[in-house]
């Protein structure tokens, strides 16, 4: 049997065929991929999102500031589009995930703004099998275009990018230095 990760999929059923994802252990990495990205879109779910990931702050917070500060575009699903707004953050659509990525990987869609397809699609707080659909689809029908990055702490092969597989506490390091190097 060939090897093809050094590293297993936090899910050890997840078998992901000949294309694998990266993943990756120094968060700048991740942190400088999304800062020199074109045209990035994050969608945000409601799995863990109200983590607490120091100084007080919960997961969602910390996507929140990154939103405000680097004028990214979200997309956020119904569990947490209510506290965007409260943050006076408009996403730029409130639906299901899977809805948005279908759209990601139409190749005559031109994105919510009319303007063209995003670069790096980004997922945060979503539900481990969730994603691994959602990345599946990308690398299949929408790689020429969009490349997808996994900000939860677990390895998704079927992303472009991803985090290792993380301890909760590496997790919430790493997070709050790939927002840091984002915001920077």
């Amino acid at each position: 049997m060939i090897k093809i990760f050094k590293i297993k999929p936090w899910r050890p059923t997840h078998i992901n065929g000949p294309i694998a994802g990266t993943p990756v252990y120094k968060p700048e990495i991740i942190g400088k991929i999304i800062k020199k990205a074109k045209r990035p879109l994050l969608i945000v779910g409601g799995y863990e999102y109200d983590v607490d990931i120091g100084n007080g702050k919960t997961y969602l917070d910390l996507l929140v500031e990154l939103v405000k500060k680097k004028k990214i575009p979200v997309v956020a699903t119904t569990e947490v589009a209510k506290t965007f707004v409260e943050k006076d953050i408009k996403p730029v659509a409130i639906m299901s995930v899977s809805n948005v990525i279908h759209r990601v990987c139409d190749e005559n869609w031109k994105g919510f703004d009319g303007k063209g397809h995003y670069d790096w699609v980004i997922i945060a707080a979503m539900v481990y099998y969730l994603q691994s659909q959602m990345f599946s689809a990308m690398k299949h029908f929408s790689y020429k275009w969009s490349k997808g990055i996994s900000l939860d702490r677990y390895f998704q092969p079927n992303a472009s990018f991803c985090l290792a597989n993380f301890k909760v506490e590496e997790w919430k390091k790493a997070i709050n230095d790939i927002v840091k190097l984002i915001m920077e």
